[in-house]
């Protein structure tokens, strides 16, 4: 396992990737809230009986889309708990 710590980068990858910053905890836990939201709300409209009698079918895959914001939570709370330790800037590889 290789642990690499963003503040030990050398000057040209710090010039080169200014992006590796952490996020902050507020912002972490606004899309932690929202990517919850939408897990919730593509797995009620992913949950409701196909009518096959209406003239247009369902278009949005909400299934697909549940799973995606549901992997999207996961990652945001490992984060969550990465601020909370105090180790927010470890990136494991």
């Amino acid at each position: 396992m290789l642990i690499c710590h963003p503040h030990n980068f050398g000057l040209a990858e710090s010039f080169l990737f200014p992006h590796l910053q952490s996020m902050s905890l507020t912002l972490t836990l606004i899309l932690t809230a929202l990517s919850v939201g939408l897990t919730i709300l593509c797995g009620w409209r992913g949950a409701k009986p196909t009518d096959i009698m209406r003239a247009k079918p369902r278009m949005m895959p909400w299934r697909f889309l549940m799973l995606l914001f549901a992997a999207l939570t996961m990652l945001l709370l490992i984060h969550v708990v990465s601020h909370i330790t105090g180790n927010p800037k470890t990136i494991v590889y």
